[in-house]
């Protein structure tokens, strides 16, 4: 069970993660000197050095558990490899578009899931699944 504290932080974490990727399609129009594969990167960088930071401040046991998963280090490839082509998209369409396509992703995974035969919670279709 999760306690209010933890809650607070997801609620949090997910807007602040909301808010850092509506302003990805402005931030890289005014970008427009880089390319997309420096603009990954530098995105990538800040990541790292803040996860670093919490995870050197008190979760030391647990990065060194992410550091030899292989499941975490493909994770990470294809997240870099989503921000690559979300940059790149958002370089050659309107910034609008981009932001549609983008944020419709959840419905494709849900989609998968039917397809596939699995069951989808009400609380997930309404976005409202605890992951905790």
């Amino acid at each position: 069970m999760k306690s209010k504290s933890q809650g607070q932080l997801a609620f949090f974490a997910a807007l602040f993660s909301a808010l850092a990727w509506s302003s990805t399609g402005i931030l890289v129009r005014f970008l427009e000197n880089f390319s997309s594969i420096e603009i990954v990167a530098g995105r990538c960088l800040i990541g790292l050095v803040f996860i670093l930071l919490i995870f050197l401040i008190g979760q030391r046991t647990l990065l060194r558990k992410i550091w030899i998963s292989k499941q975490a280090w493909l994770l990470g490839l294809l997240m870099s490899g989503y921000f690559l082509l979300v940059v790149t998209a958002y370089q050659i369409a309107p910034v609008a578009e981009v932001a549609i396509l983008t944020n419709t992703t959840p419905l494709f995974a849900l989609l998968y899931r039917r397809m596939k035969g699995l069951s989808i919670a009400s609380q997930e279709v309404w976005g409202k699944y605890n992951y905790l």
